[in-house]
């Protein structure tokens, strides 16, 4: 009864924590979605702008690090993700 008990609980937490890192894959995915139109809109602009190539490469550059660390995190979370699925399976 009590491993019951201990598998029903930890059935219950992996599915809490499942939820959670859906949350917040889809709230990286949404931020890297806005980011990448901001580096478009940001190309557009500094195209226009009467910038050197080394000034323009340098913000598209910044916005490039901060979606590509979304990115790790993103890719981190859902690696997270596969190995509770995969660990709530075996306990099914």
């Amino acid at each position: 009864m009590k491993i019951v008990k201990i598998t029903v609980s930890v059935l219950l937490l992996s599915t809490i924590l499942i939820l959670f890192y859906r949350i917040k894959i889809n709230e990286y995915q949404d931020i890297i979605s806005v980011k990448q139109e901001r580096i478009e809109t940001l190309i557009k602009y500094l195209d226009e702008a009467k910038l050197s190539d080394k000034e323009k490469d340098k913000y598209i550059g910044e916005l490039h690090e901060s979606v590509n660390l979304l990115q790790l995190k993103l890719t981190t979370l859902e690696d997270k993700l596969e190995e509770i699925s995969v660990f709530q399976d075996k306990l099914k």
